[in-house]
């Protein structure tokens, strides 16, 4: 992808100079530290949930939390829904980074946030017009909680221009690799999440009151996105400065990026609309809980795949060796971490949510979760190589994977969910999760011809491990501990 012809300006203050250059972008140790700050940003969170859900599930009942769960799923869909504006930042800041140039960055910075910020105003009307539509054919909100719900989800809908213009400024950030700002914000928003709706119970169990609670805290995180991030690119201070030619760049890589954040999302959250479809919004409670725990494991690479999407973005230009040795060591640590832990949840999760929560809820809920932290390790190898493919300039090729393999998962989700239930949706995940990561890996191969025969020792070390989860899953022994 060819850069934006920009014209220099004079760096910031020598104390917030990033590193500049693709080796120092990419250097080992740079990559190391954020990966640590990224896995406590998204880490913390993980803590409040196993302390926040217990209780909300007693106060506030399994269907106003599947309804709050549902909000959750709305609020991040639209994070992601920010036309791939916020990556598209990242890629073309890091690229100008990693060439050694700092040229008119804000100009793309303003440009990209103004994009967002109209984005964000089409989703608020979105939301607003598809609410009631939403809460009562899709979800089928029993009647005595629709005031409610159409209210916190009024509220939600005036947050998402906040929501879409500060991925701009997360990638801003990201692109200098600051991840320390990044999770300065990211931490106590995440504790938000879980511990404000807990910190309302003993006031009120509306719907409408923890969801503004939640509004208000993404507004805050928004301002003080936009103060760090005019501190690491002190140009934004300059005032706006909205650039024609910049939009063209943005739009062209953002524009397959978007078809990803559009369709990504309906794969990652059809199941729970399914559910809720063909069982009971109850039931969705019964999939989400073990979902917010088992999931939180894909924070491992979510910590290290955003470090590498700035490596991937500078390096691949200038030293595609450099590229495929950190792709490699991705997925090396991605291994090393997620397997031990998909392997403990598939032994203990029944026992653990019996002790967690109580048995009833764990004869729901047991299963679900060991399937489920079987497709989690899936779904985590194929980050890696998912990353490096939107982060080389071909997010092409992973949104046409996605646009292909939207349909048949809606129809693997709806044929195991309505036989099976929750435990349908779980496989479902699961199936879908191996064959998106093995795909990705040959599209990596393809790109990065350096990554050679490695690509096909790590698929095949996918298949074992994934295999190996399965088995210990069939495993009665093993499971009853």
């Amino acid at each position: 992808m060819k850069s934006v012809k920009t014209v220099p300006q004079e760096p910031p203050a020598a104390s917030d100079d990033p590193p500049l250059g693709f080796a120092e972008l990419s250097a080992g140790k740079l990559l190391a530290k954020n990966s640590i700050w990224n896995l406590v940003g998204l880490g913390l969170p993980l803590v409040a949930a196993l302390i926040a859900l217990p209780h909300l599930v007693t106060g506030l009942g399994t269907t106003r939390l599947g309804i709050l769960a549902i909000t959750w799923t709305v609020v991040g869909y639209f994070s992601l829904f920010d036309f791939g504006i916020g990556r598209a930042l990242t890629t073309l800041i890091a690229e100008e980074l990693g060439a050694g140039r700092r040229e008119r960055s804000a100009g793309l910075a303003w440009t990209g946030l103004c994009l967002m910020v109209a984005l964000g105003l089409v989703g608020t009307l979105l939301v607003f017009v598809g609410t009631p539509f939403l809460l009562t054919r899709v979800l089928k909100v029993p009647e005595e909680l629709y005031q409610e719900s159409y209210k916190a989800f009024l509220v939600l809908a005036a947050t998402i221009p906040f929501v879409i213009s500060a991925a701009g400024l997360r990638g801003i950030l990201e692109a200098y690799q600051r991840f320390d700002l990044v999770n300065a914000v990211r931490i106590p928003l995440g504790l938000l999440n879980f511990l404000g709706p807990l910190a309302m119970l003993p006031f009120s169990n509306s719907l409408f009151a923890m969801v503004m609670v939640l509004a208000v805290g993404r507004v805050l995180a928004w301002a003080a996105s936009a103060v760090l991030s005019a501190r690491v690119m002190p140009e934004l201070w300059r005032g706006v400065c909205f650039r024609r030619e910049s939009v063209a760049p943005l739009v062209r890589l953002g524009g397959w990026m978007t078809v990803t954040n559009t369709v990504g999302p309906v794969i990652v959250y059809i199941d729970r609309f399914l559910i809720a479809y063909f069982v009971s919004a109850t039931a969705v409670s019964f999939y989400v809980t073990p979902f917010e725990v088992v999931g939180k494991l894909l924070i491992v690479t979510s910590a290290i795949a955003s470090v590498l999407f700035t490596a991937f973005a500078a390096s691949f230009q200038n030293d595609r060796a450099l590229t495929a040795r950190r792709y490699q060591q991705g997925l090396g640590a991605t291994a090393a971490l997620l397997f031990p832990a998909c392997l403990a949840f598939v032994i203990l999760a029944p026992m653990g949510i019996r002790l967690w929560i109580d048995a009833d809820f764990a004869m729901e809920s047991g299963t679900v979760a060991q399937l489920l932290a079987i497709g989690v390790f899936a779904n985590a190898m194929g980050q890696i190589p998912f990353t490096l493919v939107q982060a080389v300039g071909r997010p092409d090729l992973s949104a046409k994977l996605h646009v292909i393999e939207l349909p048949l998962y809606i129809l693997l989700v709806w044929g195991l969910a309505s036989r099976h239930g929750v435990n349908g949706a779980a496989l479902a995940m699961a199936i879908r999760s191996l064959i998106d990561t093995l795909i990705l890996m040959l599209i990596a191969r393809k790109l990065v011809p350096e990554i050679g025969g490695a690509s096909w020792r790590w698929m095949g070390g996918t298949l074992l491990a994934t295999g190996l989860l399965v088995a210990v899953f069939f495993v009665p022994g093993m499971v009853a501990l």
